[in-house]
């Protein structure tokens, strides 16, 4: 992912860089990415890039998204501080369009995961969760049961490896 840290000078007075996408609306053209912090599911969670999310997250939020945090939390193990993130590039790596504005697919996807409280949005800035939380019960129930299986023995190694107790509750 070709990104540029964000300016070390204070951003330029008037309205962030934007392409018209219909006769009085405009899309910005790039986001200003900062890593979520979150305590508690920083601690408890799982690397987009690990087995778990692809097996057990993939199917819920889709490729695009799940490439999407992929790729920012390998930018933002470079840059800790944030990046700003090209749109245009950011549509053609993930393979997705970036034409129609705020209704194209890669701004989809970016809502898409602002549903799942995995990103937030804050006009041309967004935050970004570094790592994604456990599945919850309702999310499990909804797998089919060779998946539910492989979740709880999944579920029941992770406890087990970082000492955690059982709470009651298979997710």
């Amino acid at each position: 992912m070709t990104a540029t840290p964000p300016p070390t000078t204070p951003p330029p007075t008037g309205p962030p860089p934007t392409k018209p996408t219909a006769p009085g609306r405009t899309a910005p053209t790039a986001l200003d990415v900062v890593a979520w912090q979150d305590p508690l599911i920083d601690a408890m969670g799982f690397d987009p890039r690990s087995v778990y999310v692809e097996q057990f997250w993939l199917g819920i939020l889709g490729p695009s998204a799940v490439w999407f945090l992929r790729l920012v939390a390998r930018e933002l193990e470079a840059q800790p501080d944030g990046f700003r993130l090209e749109l245009e590039i950011l549509a053609q790596q993930l393979g997705v369009g970036l034409r129609g504005g705020r209704n194209a697919p890669v701004h989809r996807t970016i809502d898409r995961l602002c549903r799942f409280g995995l990103v937030r949005r804050g006009g041309t800035s967004i935050a970004v969760r570094r790592k994604l939380p456990p599945l919850t019960a309702v999310q499990v129930s909804r797998m089919p049961e060779t998946l539910q299986a492989a979740h709880e023995h999944s579920v029941t190694s992770l406890r087990a490896d970082r000492q955690i107790p059982p709470t009651g509750d298979a997710a």
